[in-house]
């Protein structure tokens, strides 16, 4: 049997295939025991309580502040998305044209919010939308406004904060799909390009498509 496998695998790509199934293991069996095992825990006891039921479910519908909070959980969640891959793609698009030093560089700047701890990182929005924070400072001595604005404890601090938070993880899948655009097809579609800006929607848009998934979980 294993000899009959070499004749159709070559031994090569059996070993690059093997190799990254082992460098995924790990991380595999991280998500399986600390993500999906708990995730269908919380699943069955919903259903099983002890016995089968749908109790839980139907509740959700007859209490009208669950249906609120699931349905304002879903508009701030779309809303993020779209921010975060809006502001995004244009910054993975755009670290595609540079070369590897200054590609390290901005990747590096993409990734350095990773290494601060996530409420360090949201609390420090509070000095820079708060009512006294840098925005509203600038904007009175600018003298746009006459009194602060409210950023904060409201929907619009809410999606500032979760899409600078998100917002790497839209970039980094995203950039990864666009690096294997051929630049043979962006020269093309300049050549032929109607207008400015054509071009790059005609060539590029749907190529960073298959990243979108994982940018916008």
């Amino acid at each position: 049997m294993y000899h009959l496998l070499n004749r159709f695998i070559p031994k090569e790509a059996s070993t690059r295939r093997w190799g990254a199934v082992l460098l995924a293991a790990p991380l595999a069996a991280y998500l399986t025991v600390f993500y999906l095992v708990p995730l269908c825990g919380v699943l069955l006891r919903s259903i099983f309580d002890p016995g089968f039921t749908i109790a839980h479910y139907t509740a959700l519908w007859k209490q009208p502040v669950y249906l609120k909070v699931l349905l304002n959980t879903l508009e701030i969640s779309f809303w993020t998305t779209a921010a975060a891959i809006l502001l995004g793609y244009p910054v993975a698009y755009g670290m595609t044209y540079f070369g590897p030093f200054w590609r390290t560089f901005l990747m590096a700047a993409v990734t350095l919010p990773f290494w601060i701890s996530v409420l360090v990182r949201t609390y420090s929005w509070m000095i820079i939308i708060g009512r006294f924070g840098v925005i509203n400072n600038l904007l009175q001595g600018l003298g746009l406004t006459e009194a602060p604005l409210e950023l904060m404890y409201n929907r619009c601090g809410v999606y500032i904060s979760l899409t600078y938070v998100l917002l790497p993880y839209a970039v980094l899948p995203m950039h990864s799909v666009m690096l294997g655009i051929d630049r043979s097809l962006l020269w093309a579609a300049d050549s032929s390009a109607p207008r400015p800006g054509s071009a790059c929607a005609g060539s590029s848009s749907p190529s960073p498509c298959p990243g979108l998934p994982w940018g916008s979980c």
